[in-house]
């Protein structure tokens, strides 16, 4: 009770509403090892980690600094003699028992203020009244959030009754999250102030408790009052829901505790496992609160979760100054620990104990527990180790946005939709350092974090060092709290704040550069570094860079991912002397990009009101996905690749009928399958086969799994109604963290017509279950007769055909400069050199009646029998057929027209340090006619950002002038029938197929 009252009101309040009384008092703890928490319920022997949830937040402005929250000089501070229990949680405390820990989540009384003007610690009514009063007092419940759209503050006030005399204890007030800044008081007493959000926050009140009943009172400004640091952050978009989208919102969000610890305890304890030694160090954080020296006894013991013992550490005599606060390390040798792993997520729980020296007294007693995984992430060179395996993160970006999650089960709720969905590994924190929730979730579920602070880009214009100062605060207190999670991976301290360029220009660079330092000085035990900002001054561990690649911003894609083409980001910076972060890529879409792979389909009108993006230009994104993942995965030096997986819930459908996803759950099974740990894919894109001939192509299998993997390979080919034309089945043992390479290899079905068929793929287990299954398009054509056509003329030159062996090229013909009669076709072959002259006997020629076939694809002039010639300024790599029933391209399969390897030659792959073939079916590809009389019969697309993008790409022409036509084309007819990658054979057969059309068409 309090020392005072108010004359004429000697009588107790307990308000019904708030009684958060036991009807008995709690018992004492069963042992005095015991680390006890008690609720409204009652006591609970607790097991779980001490080192708990908390939740995301915000910071601080120089316009609303501390001294704005301290309250006026304090006059007499007198309460009702029985005081408002209003809101009371009640627990028996003596001096000689192991800490406490009072849950102080629940019911709260609270009244809206100025947040710049708190004043005197306030009480609320007696009693409090159902609906709130002109003093604004209510009643509100915890964890939540409370917004009345004006308030900029509020006091939230709460009282707990202890039984017995708290003295000998330090009393420790504990809150995992406050929305945003906090000063708290108990029993009148100022007790410190710090801003919180998603910081944890902790603040002694020893000196201000005492027996019976003791009154907490808490003045919390919101993020209103911090417009600087949340504008230049960014935050009050990702971190919406305990800010509030006005930044107006009183929170709290996760743990909140009331703790008595002894006056000697252990503050924390930081777990480091070493796979590579088989050794478990434990720093054990101890604080002396007394005015004396203190002798104290550390052991450590390492449980599974159900209590067995497995491991004891050497126990450690520490002898403490007065008020000191020291890190003691312990350390042992295990010889055989169970380790962490994403497939077996198995979980110890380490108790550390403290004891007096030379004494049984019990009153410097203390433990505290922490669960951990037995997990280490070294690197070693370009590569991220995980227990001494190579680690590619394969995951999504996710943020909640506006969802805040409120428990673990909700969180494991959200990460195992992930892991169904999504395939992946590893998750991104995107700008928002999230709930213990989470990571507890994540730790049981397997799952790797990247964890970002919420810092965005914006924040890259902050260079008060006293700003920077509270933000590192914050993220320190956090990345303190959250370091025993074996899922936290990587430490994120920002979002593209530096700039964006390998020097890092932004006022904030070098101030993330030293948070970077400051992270990995408090936790050693993993990689830390800054999203998208290269090394960040050479602070970061790690290349952190996203790429460009995909058709939206290249329409040669995947070629861009094997030259190491990208747009924004220089990767001539890399010197391939660290794992590089590829952590947001495959954000962009749009129609012309779609086109590269669905040609007009893309085109088709969005579903319905409000969803820009048609069904198509949503699919093609998916495909940039699956194709991206494939094409990073056989590179070594990634060792985090994860589009910007926000797509499957940022951008919202008002209308759409694909609920919760922007994307129907096709599409994202579609992007997502190539993230599952064991794949196998071709190595190349193209679709080409010949009809009754061996086909052989090249295959990769990946086994990404930290285990050796026993499968079997079932393949086959079916027709466009789903009829298996031929199959089989291959067994592999791939070793853990092994990709293999091999050739699958088999003849081809025979058919007298052109065809669409499928190569489909499942990879299972040893037991039969499904690992994978993807499918393949292939345009299978019959081998065409060039031998039965009538003879042609090379003019004015052969060209590249000259290059071609007669049994490549069974084609009658003769090379003239003289064009012949107009009975006789005339190719004009790539490469030949046409001079201006010979361009305007051609055109005079085929006006009189000649056809022509044109393979030229430079030097030409600005037009051809009246019709506008011009270059689209692009390469090809997929074409499309526009004139479906033009007798040239009627019947072809659109999986023949992708990707030629090697027509257009080879290249130097960066990544691959070795030549590779190239992509390109055009090296240069016309554009279609503005003028003339002509007709696309086969099209590409192209996308770049200066207007020229779409379907402009006219990869085969017909024209007609006079009473002549000719055919133009600037696909790689020849080069692609000269090319047999080492098979002795045309390695695309649509160049010889489409040639023969062509000349038949035009005799």
């Amino acid at each position: 009770m309090f020392d005072s009252a108010e004359k004429g009101d000697s009588t107790p309040f307990i308000s019904s509403s708030f009684s958060l009384s036991l009807s008995n008092p709690p018992a004492k703890s069963r042992t005095r090892k015991s680390t006890r928490t008690t609720t409204a319920q009652g006591i609970c022997f607790s097991a779980e980690s001490n080192v708990h949830k908390r939740h995301g937040g915000t910071q601080m402005t120089s316009k609303h600094r501390t001294s704005n929250l301290e309250p006026r000089t304090r006059k007499s501070w007198r309460r009702p003699a029985a005081f408002l229990l209003a809101l009371w949680a009640w627990t028996a405390v003596s001096a000689a028992q192991a800490r406490t820990t009072l849950d102080l989540m629940g019911d709260w009384a609270l009244r809206p203020i100025d947040g710049t003007n708190f004043g005197v610690p306030p009480i609320p009514p007696v009693p409090l009244p159902a609906e709130p009063g002109t003093d604004g007092w209510r009643a509100v419940t915890f964890p939540g959030g409370w917004n009345d759209g004006r308030s900029t503050g509020a006091w939230l006030v709460k009282s707990v009754v202890l039984q017995d005399d708290p003295a000998g204890q330090t009393a420790l007030l504990k809150f995992d999250s406050v929305g945003f800044a906090v000063r708290a008081h108990v029993n009148g007493k100022d007790c410190g102030f710090a801003h919180s959000g998603y910081a944890p926050v902790e603040f002694d009140v020893t000196r201000a408790l005492k027996p019976g009943t003791n009154v907490i009172q808490l003045a919390v400004t919101t993020a209103a009052l911090y417009p600087e640091m949340i504008n230049h952050t960014g935050m009050e978009c990702f971190q919406a829901a305990i800010l509030g989208s006005d930044r107006k919102t009183v929170s709290l969000w996760q743990r909140a505790r009331l703790e008595l610890v002894p006056a000697v305890y252990i503050a924390d304890v930081f777990l480091k496992p070493d796979t590579v030694n088989r050794r478990l160090v434990v720093d054990a954080e101890i604080a002396n609160t007394t005015d004396g020296p203190a002798a104290v006894e550390l052991t450590a013991t390492v449980c599974e979760t159900n209590g067995t013992k497995v491991l004891t550490l050497p126990r450690a005599t520490v002898r403490l100054a007065a008020r000191e606060r020291r890190v003691v390390t312990l350390s042992a040798p295990w010889k055989n620990p169970r380790l962490w792993w994403p497939h077996d997520p198995h979980l110890y729980v380490l108790q550390a104990e403290m004891r007096s020296v030379g004494s049984d007294r019990s009153d410097r007693s203390d433990m505290l527990s922490a669960r951990f995984g037995f997990r280490d992430l070294t690197i070693r060179g370009i590569d991220l180790l995980l227990n001494g395996k190579k680690l590619l993160m394969r995951g999504v970006s996710w943020t909640r946005y506006t969802s805040v999650h409120t428990s673990k089960e909700q969180a494991r709720e959200t990460i195992d939709r992930f892991l169904r969905d999504c395939h992946v590994n590893a998750l991104r924190l995107h700008v928002d350092s999230m709930e213990q929730y989470v990571l507890d979730a994540a730790d049981e579920a397997g799952v790797l974090l990247l964890v970002q602070s919420p810092i965005a880009a914006g924040g890259g214009g902050i260079g008060d060092p006293a700003v920077w100062a509270i933000l590192d605060d914050m993220h320190l207190r956090y990345v303190k709290l959250s370091r025993n999670h074996p899922s936290v991976a990587i430490w994120g301290v920002a979002n593209e704040a530096g700039g964006m360029r390998p020097w890092n220009p932004t006022p904030a660079s070098p101030f993330l550069a030293e948070r970077i330092r400051k992270t990995k000085a408090l936790d050693s035990t993993r990689p830390a570094t800054e999203a998208h900002d290269f090394t960040m001054l050479g602070a970061s561990d790690l290349m952190d860079l996203p790429t460009q690649w995909q058709f939206c911003q290249a329409n040669t894609f995947p070629l861009n991912c094997r030259l190491w083409f990208n747009t924004g980001y220089d990767l001539n910076e890399y010197k391939f002397d660290r794992p590089m972060v590829n952590d947001e890529w495959g954000e962009g879409n749009s129609p012309s990009g779609a086109a590269c792979w669905f040609g007009d389909k893309a085109y088709i009108h969005p579903d319905r009101g409000g969803d820009v993006r048609s069904y198509w230009v949503r699919f093609s994104q998916s495909v940039d996905c699956y194709m991206n993942m494939i094409e990073q995965r056989r590179q070594p030096y990634w060792c985090v690749s994860m589009p910007f997986g926000d797509r499957f819930g940022f951008w919202k459908m008002p209308f759409g009928h694909y609920g919760e996803y922007t994307y129907e759950p096709a599409m994202v099974e579609f992007a997502q399958k190539s993230f599952a740990p064991a794949i196998v894919a071709p190595k190349d894109w193209n679709g080409g086969a010949w009809a009754g001939e061996e086909y052989v192509r090249p295959m990769i299998l990946m086994n990404d799994n930290f285990y050796d993997l026993a499968c079997a390979l079932r393949w086959s080919v079916t027709d466009a109604g789903g009829r298996e034309l031929i199959g089989d089945s291959r067994k592999f043992e791939i070793p853990t963290v092994t990709h293999q390479d091999f050739d699958l290899r088999f003849t081809m079905p025979p058919s007298d017509r052109p065809a669409e068929w499928k190569l489909n793929l499942e990879l299972t287990d040893a037991k039969g279950r499904s690992l994978y299954r993807d499918s393949y398009d292939l345009g299978v054509l019959p081998r065409p007769k060039l031998a039965e056509l009538r003879p042609v003329v090379l003019w004015p030159e052969a060209g590249t055909l000259g290059t071609l062996p007669a049994d490549r090229l069974p084609l009658k013909h003769t090379v003239s400069n003289q064009l012949p009669d107009r009975n006789t076709v005339v190719i004009v072959p790539r490469g030949a050199k046409v001079r201006p002259s010979q361009w305007r006997a051609l055109d005079a020629w085929m006006r009189s009646g000649g056809a022509a076939l044109v393979l030229a694809d430079t030097g030409l002039p600005n037009a051809l029998a009246g019709t506008e010639l011009r270059s689209s300024g692009h390469p090809a790599v997929i074409g499309h057929v526009r004139a479906a029933d033009h007798p040239v391209v009627a019947g072809l399969p659109q999986p023949a027209l992708r990707y030629w390897l090697g027509a257009a030659g080879e290249f130097d792959s960066i990544p691959y340090r070795k030549k590779m073939p190239h992509l390109y079916i055009s090296t240069m590809a016309l554009r279609r006619p503005r003028a003339g009389h002509s007709l696309t019969l086969l099209d590409g697309a192209a996308y770049d950002h200066s207007g020229t993008s779409g379907l402009i790409q006219a990869l085969l022409t017909e024209i007609r002038g006079g009473q002549g036509r000719a055919l133009l084309t600037s696909l790689l007819l020849a080069e692609a029938i000269g090319c047999d990658l080492g098979t002795g054979r045309p390695s695309e057969p649509a160049a010889l197929w489409l040639l023969h059309r062509c000349l038949q068409y035009l005799q």
